[in-house]
């Protein structure tokens, strides 16, 4: 009876070992898909600050526009020719700009989309090498049981 001591100490540590094994997989991977989600947040709140500061652009856009407007119909310059070519030339240049600005965001966003998809993928595999791992220990104090067992029947009579 006294062999069956290291036999269940065995067990027990084996048991222990599995389960932290598989804990601490499980711990990585909740890590990692709350990282994921930050991101996704992250990517979200880039693109839509990159909306609102191309809207903003495109206000300042057709309020220079008007005040364009105003000040050559006030001196009396004719909308035509190079005074009109200059502001179509900065109507342009104001979209182009706050197109630059989505597209920037969109960037951000694709950016943020990517590091959510690797904290993703890394706290599956996080996951997936904690369940080989507590296999492994259930592996390992399998055998380190027969041997236990076996060294124990050897030295009883």
């Amino acid at each position: 009876m006294a062999f069956a001591i290291p036999i269940i100490a065995t067990v027990v540590a084996a048991a222990a070992s599995a389960y932290g094994a598989y804990s601490s997989g499980q711990a990585a991977n909740r890590a990692a898909d709350y990282n994921a989600q930050v991101a996704d947040i992250q990517g979200k709140a880039a693109q839509d600050a990159a909306d609102l500061e191309a809207e903003d652009r495109r206000k300042r856009g057709r309020a220079l526009l008007g005040t364009q407007l105003a000040t050559a119909g006030a001196s009396g310059v004719a909308l035509e020719g190079s005074p009109l070519l200059m502001m179509v030339d900065s109507g342009v240049n104001e979209e182009l700009e706050a197109r630059r600005i989505q597209y920037k965001g969109y960037l951000a966003a694709i950016g943020y989309g990517s590091q959510a998809g690797l904290s993703r993928y890394q706290g599956s595999q996080a996951a997936r090498a904690g369940q080989i791992g507590a296999g492994t220990s259930l592996l390992r104090g399998g055998y380190s049981t027969y041997q236990a067992y076996t060294t124990a029947s050897k030295s009883t009579p």
